[in-house]
């Protein structure tokens, strides 16, 4: 039975059928899904357990699925915040790069050509991972060092002082402590070295949008992943005890119907 249902759940990550598919592929592609629900056991926590696996594998598609979306809205900022990450050296021969919801890899375009990255990947989705490596295959320039399924508020894996760089973007809108993940990120961090970050957050207190964000953010964090549109992160890194914080807001360029997720903070914070 456990076999079975396993099946139906790698079939329910490739859910899209192609053109060429046969009535029968459409339809096992879309039943699929439902029919591991209904084939587990029936116990509270089984039936639990199994739909957490269907949801995530339905947000690691839909991360895959949004990552040239939204690379493209950032797109100018994202390659200044890794140009400064080049003029601070992080890129040299040797230095450890953490990312914190590394996802499908959407920031592996960003690394320069000719560099020669040790990539410690860690995310709380196993399901993210093979779209992960499969992007890996067109960077030779990045090397998987270890890929860590954790959350980021406990990286009990990863000594003190072992990181030369931790980079984050879009991830502290939906992890469940900031203030925990900041902490972690500070104890991995060597003396003197960089914290880089890009987060969408909520905009002027009191604005329009401001409201609209707040009114909207239950429905959000059920569809992606427990993203929060409405979060003070600033003032979170601000007093998580780093020596030196240098940040800008912008702007993301997306369509209307994405107008929430504009606002953005990026820059980073020194150990």
């Amino acid at each position: 039975m456990n076999l079975f249902v396993d099946w139906l759940l790698n079939l329910s990550t490739n859910w899209m059928p192609s053109s060429s598919s046969t009535s029968t592929e459409w339809l096992l592609s879309l039943l699929s899904p439902v029919l591991a629900l209904i084939l587990v056991n029936y116990k509270r926590e089984t039936f639990a357990g199994i739909f957490n696996r269907l949801i995530q594998r339905c947000h690691a598609y839909i991360s895959d699925g949004m990552r040239e979306v939204y690379n493209k809205s950032v797109i100018k900022r994202k390659e200044d915040l890794f140009q400064t990450m080049a003029k601070d050296q992080i890129f040299q021969k040797g230095k450890k790069i953490l990312e914190i919801g590394s996802g499908s890899g959407a920031n592996l375009e960003f690394f320069p050509k000719d560099a020669n990255i040790s990539l410690v990947a860690l995310d709380s989705n196993e399901y993210c991972r093979p779209y992960l490596e499969k992007r890996l295959e067109s960077f030779p320039n990045v090397r998987l060092d270890s890929y860590l399924i954790a959350s980021a508020e406990d990286m009990s894996r990863i000594e003190s002082n072992s990181i030369d760089c931790v980079l984050s973007t879009i991830v502290l809108c939906s992890v469940k402590n900031q203030k925990n993940v900041l902490r972690e990120i500070k104890r991995v961090l060597k003396p003197g070295c960089r914290f880089y970050f890009m987060e969408n957050v909520i905009a002027n207190n009191g604005s329009i949008m401001s409201r609209f964000q707040n009114a909207l953010n239950p429905v959000n964090k059920v569809i992606l992943d427990g993203c929060n549109v409405n979060r003070e992160t600033l003032p979170e890194i601000k007093n998580a005890g780093f020596s030196k914080v240098h940040y800008e807001r912008f702007e993301a360029n997306l369509e209307y119907v994405c107008a929430m997720f504009r606002p953005h903070i990026t820059g980073y914070a020194e150990k």
